[in-house]
């Protein structure tokens, strides 16, 4: 498991900007990830670069009740070589008021088994209220299962706007439980 920043337990107000973040190993592979109550983050103008042979590869992670978290304007490019998945931003267990504005996101690999632009899940303990995605572009390529935006089980008050959304071969916009 390797991260390039990671922000764990009550660690709050912090500005993540002007970065460059390549995480290249042979499992998991998080650029940023931020945990466990770690609120009124702000994360802009960063270049993340998860790229990995093995497991899944996230740019930025966020995870188990993280609040008032500002991600603006990165870059976000995901490339695993012989991994599961590639995560552009992947957000769940509470994460809450939420901006995910003009952030540009490829993932890309080798017919992996799943890829996600951005992933918001819920669940009825911790569920995900009033994240708003505004203005992000989203390229997902040469890929088998692939969701642009996907949004799962206990996510409530969520704003989709004027994002550009690409998923080759085909486009999905999925809201509500993920297919099996």
């Amino acid at each position: 498991l390797n991260h390039g920043i990671y922000l764990l337990t009550d660690v709050t107000n912090n500005n993540i900007t002007g970065n460059t973040v390549n995480t290249n190993g042979g499992t998991q592979n998080v650029a940023l990830k931020i945990e466990a109550g770690a609120d009124n983050n702000r994360i802009w103008n960063n270049t993340f670069l998860p790229n990995g042979t093995a497991g899944s590869e996230y740019g930025i992670y966020l995870t188990d009740r993280v609040t008032r978290t500002n991600i603006t304007q990165n870059l976000i490019n995901t490339n695993s070589t012989g991994g599961t998945a590639n995560h552009g931003i992947f957000a769940d267990l509470g994460v809450n008021d939420t901006l995910i504005f003009n952030n540009r996101i490829l993932a890309q690999g080798p017919a992996l088994t799943s890829m996600m632009g951005i992933n918001i899940v819920g669940a009825s303990a911790t569920p995900a209220v009033g994240v708003k995605i505004v203005n992000n572009t989203v390229n997902l390529v040469n890929v088998s299962s692939a969701n642009a935006v996907n949004l799962v089980t206990g996510v409530f008050h969520v704003e989709i706007i004027n994002n550009t959304l690409r998923s080759d071969p085909g486009f999905k916009l999925v809201a509500g439980k993920t297919p099996e």
